[in-house]
């Protein structure tokens, strides 16, 4: 048996002597029932039996009963055990004493006398449990050795599992899903043989190692297909992994077309380096170009941006700054470059690609004045799959960015 094996939901303050594999709830405060594997249901509690009216039909703890009722129909696997209550005395009719404070009862009577009202007005009403003759008569019944008593007894079953000693009454009944007592057990060693005597905890014998050595009838035959498909499997599974490791790369360089910031630029640098055999690893940001790339034929400086509008005028102008710096800078040091402005820009980034806006007539008009090259994210990812299928080599694309002014057109 496993641990928490059976949940006892009772009102009554009872020893639990089976903590391992028997958890002890009260009826207000239920844990989920499906964490079981059988919830015993307890209602043999004194609290339980105090009415909250005039008459007999009405109790306290009605509303912890209810709730309790629907975790029961909402339950899909635990198996449902009701335990009647001994012949107790039912108060009603309460009254609180201005004296003390204390709620009094001005009336009473036993459970033996009102046994109608106990099965209709709570046990069916509440519990949905079909009629089962509920009568009063003290009997015995043997549970593994043990005289387990009970003061009522059922004359109508669905199925009979336990009957009295001598009288043969039933004290334990299944009605559809559920079993119905009327035995007087504690969560103690008595419970876990009454649960094996109506057989929801059936014991199996553990099963030895030296069984699985025995080969018989197509055993041999069988574990060599297990075999077979182990391997076949591991060989699939190392498949699956490597080919998903490749697409979580991929799905890393896609990223540039959402991204912004230093999550762009670092995509960005890296599909760079590749495409044009470069080493950005030295390249330091002094808030100028985001990038700057020196050939001896051509040196590339550029903006990288992400952003939710289309591209502006401010973002050319922008990039036009870095190209006039850049050439003061090239003035003052007495050197001259072949120098190419390139804006690699992830524009309405937040838009699925199939929804974007093209880039409009007038950015691109001012690219070409400027001289510049404006290359959206998801062109320079189809140059890099080109790239990768070797139908682009490095020095194409260079050329490309070299002779390419405007908007860069696949």
């Amino acid at each position: 048996m496993s641990k928490k094996l059976i949940q006892y939901i009772s009102n009554n303050k009872k020893e639990n002597m089976l903590g391992e594999i028997v958890e002890i709830s009260t009826l207000s405060d239920p844990k989920s029932l499906d964490e079981f594997e059988i919830t015993v249901i307890d209602l043999s509690g004194t609290s339980v039996w105090k009415g909250n009216s005039d008459k007999n039909n009405s109790i306290y703890c009605g509303r912890d009963l209810d709730n309790l009722s629907i975790m029961v129909k909402e339950s899909k696997k635990t198996k449902v055990v009701y335990q009647y209550p001994q012949n107790c005395i039912f108060c009603y009719s309460p009254s609180k004493n201005v004296y003390s404070g204390k709620t009094e009862y001005y009336s009473s009577i036993e459970l033996k006398n009102m046994l109608q009202i106990v099965e209709k007005d709570f046990m069916y009403k509440i519990f949905s449990v079909p009629e089962h003759g509920l009568l009063y008569e003290n009997t015995v019944t043997n549970i593994a050795g043990e005289k387990v008593s009970a003061n009522f007894y059922l004359s109508k079953a669905d199925c009979e599992l336990t009957k009295s000693e001598l009288s043969n009454k039933i004290t334990t009944a299944r009605f559809k899903d559920v079993v119905l007592t009327t035995l007087s057990i504690n969560p103690n060693k008595t419970l876990i043989n009454f649960l094996r005597q109506i057989k929801l905890i059936q014991d199996k014998e553990t099963v030895p190692e030296w069984i699985f050595s025995i080969n018989m009838f197509d055993d041999i035959q069988q574990k060599q297909i297990i075999d077979e498909n182990t391997k076949i499997i591991e060989t699939a599974n190392k498949a699956i992994a490597e080919a998903q490791t490749i697409i979580d790369k991929n799905n890393e360089y896609k990223t540039i077309l959402y991204t912004n910031g230093d999550e762009l630029v670092a995509v960005v640098f890296n599909i760079l380096q590749q495409i044009l055999d470069y080493d950005l690893s030295d390249f330091v940001d002094k808030n100028k170009e985001d990038f700057n790339m020196k050939f001896d034929d051509v040196t590339f400086i550029g903006e990288i941006k992400g952003v939710t509008s289309n591209i502006k005028s401010e973002h050319i102008s922008q990039l036009d700054v870095h190209l006039q710096t850049y050439f003061d800078k090239l003035v003052e040091e007495g050197r001259t470059e072949n120098v190419k402005s390139i804006l690699i820009i992830n524009h309405q980034r937040t838009k699925n690609i199939a929804n974007r806006e093209p880039v409009h007539k007038n950015q691109i008009d001012l690219a070409k004045i400027n001289g510049s090259l404006i290359i959206e994210t998801i062109a320079l990812l189809k140059i890099f799959e080109k790239y990768l299928n070797k139908e682009l080599d490095t020095q194409t694309i260079k050329n490309m960015f070299i002779e390419k002014e405007g908007l860069l057109e696949l």
